[in-house]
């Protein structure tokens, strides 16, 4: 996921903060493959979470839920 995807996603929890006055908002976006290096930067800059495929399927799995769907293949992984 490049720099512009997370820029959309900050500029989105800017105008939630705003909008309805609230006093905390954690950012946190799913990259499947991950993040480019600019967009790791902005993300690290502007306190924004994420997560991998695999790191959210090693979460779905403590929780003894499914993994997550893989559109590439069409079967789970």
């Amino acid at each position: 996921m490049g720099i512009n995807d997370i820029k959309i996603l900050y500029q989105q929890a800017e105008a939630v903060k705003t909008e309805m006055k609230v006093v905390f908002l954690k950012k946190w976006i799913f990259a499947y493959k991950g993040l480019t290096a600019r967009a790791q930067q902005f993300a690290c800059e502007h306190d924004i979470f994420w997560s991998t495929r695999k790191e959210l399927d090693a979460l779905l799995d403590y929780l003894n839920l499914r993994p997550l769907y893989s559109f590439q293949d069409g079967i789970k992984s």
